[in-house]
């Protein structure tokens, strides 16, 4: 299997306790419960406590942060921090894998003057791709706030955040303008063990993010319209639109599938990153619906849209986020003798509807 390794997008995420106790008390006590652990207690450059554990080797890197780089073909780790220290020991230099694991702190006065702690946690760690950022695998900070809450007498109720391990598989992205109906799996990596069925096409662009999202809702409300895969789910916010869904199926004279277009827009005032992310179901021949990976056709057909909207000389509107419609069935062609996937391919071909219904009546 060729390993082409890329480094997984690490956004940490915020969780909170609340602590019976005032701030004063609460970060007394956290810096005795952080001394304890052998861990120090700084101030990060927001200004918050911050409790920091410094040069972990590959085991204790394993047991409190999730290995970022995964293989751009499966989506699949490719190493673990304790693999990578043994695959580095072979070699020449024999250094050591190390890191730091991070956890910072908001601490806010409460009602009853109790102290809400809002919190977040990432590592930062040798890899294959140098020194990366990671995700917390949660251990570290539910052991030490359960002794905070156990010294503060408090019940606790922990839970540790899930690491989804499921990473989508990375599709290189390829200018595509033309429409074609069908399931688009990638037959050579299905072969691949334990390739993802969610597959991602990513793609940059030196616009502002509320231009991109603009042009994104037009190419998606475009895209349903062709494909059947309509609006289910506009989320500004965090800039995510969802087309299709797993519960309707799709298909042409011979295959059938069903699945859902997650296109997610990041950026700034500058720059913007469209990211298209599909996953896939197909229906064997045995009839059962099973994963598998996508070629990146549609994907990229996505942001060529958004890319093309983007363009000076295209027509722009304004439009206010799709109305969700319910779920529906693939179109079906109000042609004799004609199939869908026929009809959308002769339209893409520049045939009018006097012409198609004459080649289809044939």
């Amino acid at each position: 299997m060729t390993i082409e390794p890329i480094a997984r997008e690490v956004v940490p995420v915020k969780r909170s306790v609340l602590l019976k106790m005032s701030v004063t008390d609460a970060e007394a006590k956290l810096r005795d419960v952080a001394s304890s652990f052998g861990a120090n207690m700084v101030t990060s450059p927001r200004g918050n406590p911050m409790v920091v554990l410094s040069h972990l080797g590959a085991a204790k890197l394993d047991e409190n942060c999730v290995y970022p780089v995964v293989n751009r073909k499966t989506g699949g780790h490719t190493y673990t921090y304790l693999s990578w220290q043994h695959e580095v020991a072979r070699r020449i230099d024999r250094r050591l894998v190390t890191g730091d694991f991070l956890l910072e702190m908001s601490l806010k006065t409460g009602a009853d003057q109790n102290t809400n702690i809002e919190y977040w946690s990432n590592c930062a760690a040798d890899t294959e791709l140098g020194r990366l950022p990671a995700l917390s695998t949660g251990l570290f900070e539910e052991h030490f706030f359960r002794q905070i809450l156990e010294a503060a007498g408090q019940r606790v109720r922990l839970d540790r955040p899930t690491v989804d391990p499921d990473v989508p598989a990375e599709e290189i992205y390829v200018a595509n303008s033309k429409f074609i109906h069908g399931p688009h799996l990638d037959k050579v990596r299905r072969l691949l063990p334990g390739v993802s069925n969610r597959t991602s096409v990513r793609f940059q662009v030196s616009k502002p993010r509320q231009e991109v999202w603009q042009a994104a809702l037009r190419a998606t409300r475009q895209f349903g319209e062709l494909s059947g895969c309509r609006v289910q789910r506009v989320d500004e916010t965090l800039g995510e639109i969802q087309s299709g869904d797993m519960h309707t199926p799709s298909h042409t004279d011979n295959e059938k599938w069903a699945n859902e277009f997650v296109t997610a827009i990041r950026g700034d005032a500058a720059k913007s990153q469209i990211v298209v992310t599909r996953t896939l179901l197909i229906v064997t021949a045995d009839g059962e619906m099973r994963g598998a990976p996508s070629d990146g056709f549609l994907e990229s057909w996505i942001i060529t849209k958004i890319i093309d909207d983007l363009s000076p000389t295209a027509d722009k509107e304004q439009i206010a986020p799709p109305t969700i419609s319910a779920p529906r069935e693939n179109p079906k062609s109000d042609v004799p003798n004609c199939t869908v996937d026929q009809i959308l391919k002769m339209k893409e071909l520049g045939l009018a509807d006097d012409q198609i219904k004459a080649a289809c009546v044939r």
